[in-house]
C-alpha cells in the first residue's frame, strides 16, 4: 500500500511539473508573440502611407469589374506580405495582418484566412495568446474595431455579433455575410469565437 501511494505521489508531482512547465511556455510563447507583432507594426507604419493610394474605380465594390479576381494590396517586409493592420480602439491593441494564412505565421500575428475589405468578405485569424485574440471577448457589440490597409486605405468596422461555432464550420465563418469576421480558438481549443462587423 505504502508503495502505491508513493507511485501515485511521483506521478502527481509530474504532473504538476509538467502542467507548470507548459503553462510557463505558454506565456513565453505569449509574449514573445507580443514583441515581435510590436516591433512589425513600427516596420508597418515606417511603409503604409498616410493617405490611400486606392484608385476610384475600386474604391466600391460594386465598382469593381470583377471583384472575385481583385488582389489585395500587400506591402513586404524581410521577404513577407502582410495586409497592413488591425486596430482595436478599445483594447488599445495594434496588431499587424499577414496577408497569407499558415499555421506557423500565426505565433507571429493574425492573418488573413479569406476576402478582402474591397469585397467585403475579409476573414482574419488569430491565435488567442493574451496579447493577440485573446481579448476579443471582452469587446461588447458596438465597439470599433478598424483596418489600415497597405496601400494606407483605412476601413471601420462596428461589432454587430458575437458566437461560438466547432471548429469544422469553415463554410459558416467564411459565409461572406459580413463585412468582417474575425475568429479565434476559446481555452481549450475545442471551439472557435467569432466576431462579425459590418463596415461603417
Amino acid at each position: 500500500m505504502k508503495r502505491v501511494w508513493t507511485v501515485v505521489t511521483v506521478l502527481g508531482a509530474v504532473l504538476l511539473i509538467g502542467a507548470a512547465a507548459l503553462t510557463f511556455w505558454n506565456f513565453q510563447q505569449d509574449a514573445s508573440a507580443g514583441e515581435e507583432s510590436e516591433t512589425l507594426v513600427y516596420k508597418l507604419a515606417e511603409v503604409i502611407p498616410d493617405t490611400p493610394a486606392v484608385p476610384e474605380e475600386i474604391q466600391e465594390v460594386e465598382q469593381v469589374a470583377d471583384p472575385g479576381n481583385y488582389e489585395m494590396p500587400t506591402v513586404n517586409i524581410d521577404g513577407t506580405k502582410y495586409m497592413g493592420v488591425l486596430y482595436f480602439p478599445d483594447l488599445n491593441r495594434e496588431l499587424p495582418v499577414f496577408a497569407e494564412y499558415s499555421l506557423p505565421k500565426l505565433r507571429t500575428a493574425p492573418a488573413v484566412y479569406y476576402g478582402s475589405p474591397i469585397t467585403h468578405d475579409l476573414v482574419i485569424c488569430g491565435h488567442n495568446y493574451r496579447s493577440h485574440f485573446g481579448p476579443l471577448n471582452r469587446l461588447p457589440v458596438g465597439a470599433k474595431i478598424q483596418i489600415k490597409s497597405a496601400d494606407g486605405t483605412v476601413f471601420n468596422y462596428k461589432i454587430a455579433a458575437t458566437e461560438v461555432v466547432s471548429p469544422f464550420a469553415v463554410e459558416d465563418v467564411t459565409s461572406g455575410a459580413w463585412d468582417l469576421t474575425l475568429f479565434t480558438c476559446t481555452l481549450g481549443g475545442r471551439t472557435r469565437y467569432v466576431v462579425r462587423c459590418d463596415m461603417i
